[in-house]
């Protein structure tokens, strides 16, 4: 699936072997992936190891954040001869790395890969960074890309494309008495010349109001009155407005894992939501 968003090349060394990783868990061909040691200790050229399901063999991962671009034959060679070590010995040894595809280093690796296979040692294969690309956009990595790039689906070009994140909110006065499913999102900000008249709602936030069936869109910070449409009850969308405007960043918000919250209001909250509506 092309999710129509920019992939931008990773340059932390860590949060680069983490995608390794999950890419090579989201193939099912492989089991018993691991990193291999911690960083310091001997590693035999391998970050990454793993074997195939169906032959039984092992395969090591070497990760290469570039960030000038560009991967030299002495680093593969180097780290090729260490992988000679690992134990049990390897039937296939792949370069992930954000280096640019080179068709110099691609001949190379084909090159000592046919060596390797003249004296029955493992092959060698590489890939760049949009080797790496082209993955993440493949169905059966789905999830790896959206672990990984959810924050940056605002460049997302599609026509009226929008995320939000489910939630379930009770709320009260004293205690606990009401409870909301709920939908919280927002539409993406870049504008399409498609299309001009849809532009106006792009980077808006709404809500969705399972309960009843109704749904709304809000501004930061929000106020009871831009939830009229969504919640019947006064009260209801009073707490609501404060639990919307408690969130310290609401993408972040969006993006995060949790999915149950709760709000009381106190005493004092409830006199003033008592004295905004007491001209009615």
């Amino acid at each position: 699936m092309n999710f129509g968003i920019e992939i931008p090349r990773i340059e932390n060394e860590e949060v680069f072997e983490n995608l390794c990783l999950d890419l090579i868990k989201a193939n099912v061909q492989y089991e018993n992936v691991n990193r291999n040691g911690r960083r310091g200790q001997k590693q035999d050229g391998v970050d990454i190891f793993a074997r195939n399901k169906l032959s039984l063999e092992w395969i090591g991962i070497q990760c290469k954040v570039k960030t000038n671009g560009s991967i030299k034959e002495e680093e593969i060679k180097k780290e090729v001869e260490k992988a000679y070590g690992f134990n049990p010995n390897l039937s296939h040894y792949i370069f992930y790395t954000t280096a640019k595809r080179d068709s110099k280093i691609q001949a190379y690796v084909r090159s000592i890969s046919d060596q390797n296979k003249n004296k029955n040692l493992f092959n060698i294969d590489i890939l760049f960074w949009e080797d790496i690309e082209d993955l993440l956009r493949e169905d059966k990595y789905n999830s790896v890309h959206y672990k990984y790039y959810r924050s940056f689906y605002t460049h997302i070009d599609d026509d009226g494309f929008a995320f939000g994140k489910l939630i379930s909110l009770n709320i009260g006065h004293r205690q606990l008495d009401s409870f909301y499913p709920l939908l919280i999102g927002k539409t993406y900000r870049k504008d399409t010349k498609k299309n001009k008249n849809i532009n106006y709602w792009k980077g808006v936030y709404f809500i969705v109001n399972f309960s009843e069936r109704t749904s709304e869109v809000f501004p930061i910070p929000c106020f009871p009155t831009d939830l009229e449409e969504a919640f019947q009850y006064r009260r209801d969308r009073y707490i609501i407005t404060k639990f919307i405007n408690s969130i310290p960043d609401i993408d972040k918000f969006i993006n995060s894992k949790e999915s149950n919250y709760e709000l009381i209001l106190t005493g004092k909250e409830y006199e003033e939501f008592l004295d905004m509506y007491k001209e009615y």
